[in-house]
Order: C-alpha cells, then structure tokens, then sequence
C-alpha cells in the first residue's frame, strides 16, 4: 500500500501496556509465500496449522499411554469340569492381584488354579505415533525451505548428509531470502537512489567455504583456458570480453 492506500498506520503490541504506533514509512512489508497459495499466500504458521495440531496431540496420546496406561492385561483361570469353566475364588482374586502389585522382579506368582495370561496393552508403534511425528516435522521443515538432515533423527545422518544439508538451506532459503530483505531495506532507506545497497556477507560460515574454493578454481580454470586460446589459436580479447569470459562480469545477451 502506498501512503494514500486504506492502510493508514500499524500498532506493533510489546504487551497490553506497552504499544508503539508506526507510520507506513517506518514499515517494510516482505510477503512470503506458504507454498500453496502463490498470489494470496497466508502466514506459514497458518499454513501449518493441522501439522502442528498432529504433533501436539501425538504428544498428548503418547502420554497417555505412558502415564495412565491402565490395565496390561487379563489374568483368568482355564479350570473346567463337566459343568463348564471353574471360577477363581474370591480369596484367590484377591491374593493374585496382591502378589502381582507387591512382587519384586523375577518373582514367581503361585496359584493353585490353571491360569493363562492375556495380553490388553497395544503396542506403541503399532498406533504410528512416530511415523505421524515424522511426516509433521517433514512439513514444517519444508514449509520454512529447511533441510531434513541438519535436524535430529533416528537414522541416515551421517557428516556428509549434514554439511550437504547445511549448505542446502543457505544457498537455497537463507541466502536469497535475506537477499529480498536487504534489498527492502535499501529501498526504504533510499540507498538505492545513491547506487547503495546492503549485502550480506557470508564468508565466515566454514560450511560455505566449499564453494569459494570452488568457485575460485573455477576462475583459475577459465583463465588457463582464455591463454590457451590465445596462444594456440591466436584468437584475443578485449579487456571487457575477458572479464566476461573468466567471470569477473556478466556478459549481455543479445
């Protein structure tokens, strides 16, 4: 919006008591896309909201299992006669239980009835708890423009996938969008009417020092191939086609 736009000021909230008016030169808008809605893109948090709500309840149910995980099982008698299946005594119930709650590890129940046990707890990766946590934390990841690797998990981590992954979210998200936003500030500071603008610089990230390296071989190739030419097919070039050639420029298309 411009300034005779319908936004006419913005209020920034610190706390209920503190708040701070902003006129529109004082703001600079960046929209970001949420990765589905190109044009009309709405905020990733909002974008993301059933990924979070999965994750927060996944948490919830593995909790409930964890501390409210009632009972393990059934422990029934498979007495019979000609009459049908015997029942335990009261007396017998009641010594079970209290030998199962009192007994130490390794202990032995005794009981004078044929018992058999049957399982009622579920096993917790049959629900599917981490493979949901998993698809939900993949979501967020590459709704931010992240890589999977930098973040921790069970396997397939190894210095390569890491470093590759490091790499990754520099020269792909972090990179460019830090880009979009220096060059905004630029603009509302006016340096770009003075042929200023702000850059970040990245030359001490040693995960990127890979790419200076190989992109100053690839410099010295280009060199050593531009003598080449000249030498060998008498072929030379102005001090302008050179820097083009080695990579000093960019060249114009035509």
């Amino acid at each position: 919006m411009d300034k005779g736009g319908l936004i006419k000021d913005y209020v920034y909230n610190f706390n209920e008591d503190n708040k701070e008016k902003l006129t529109n030169e004082e703001v600079i808008i960046i929209q970001t896309t949420d990765g589905v809605n190109i044009l009309n893109s709405v905020s990733r948090i909002e974008s993301l909201k059933y990924p979070l709500s999965n994750i927060k309840a996944q948490y919830n149910k593995r909790n409930v299992l964890l501390e409210n995980i009632g009972a393990i099982g059934i422990l029934s008698t498979t007495n019979s006669d000609l009459g049908g299946a015997l029942p335990m005594s009261p007396e017998e119930k009641q010594q079970i239980q209290r030998d199962w709650y009192n007994r130490s590890k390794d202990e032995l129940i005794i009981s004078e009835s044929d018992v058999k046990w049957t399982p009622m707890s579920f096993p917790t990766k049959d629900l599917m708890l981490f493979d949901e946590l998993k698809a939900d934390k993949l979501a967020i990841i590459d709704a931010f423009g992240l890589n999977y690797y930098i973040f921790s998990n069970e396997s397939g981590s190894t210095y390569s996938n890491v470093n590759y992954g490091e790499r990754l979210c520099y020269t792909s998200t972090i990179i460019p969008e830090a880009k979009r936003i220096y060059d905004n500030i630029s603009e509302q500071l006016g340096l770009d009417k003075e042929g200023l603008r702000l850059v970040a610089d990245y030359e001490h990230l040693p995960v990127l020092q890979n790419d200076i390296l190989q992109e100053s071989q690839a410099f010295d190739y280009r060199a050593s191939a531009l003598i080449k030419i000249e030498q060998e097919l008498g072929i030379f070039l102005s001090d302008e086609e050179k820097k083009i050639f080695i990579g000093l420029k960019k060249g114009v298309q035509k």
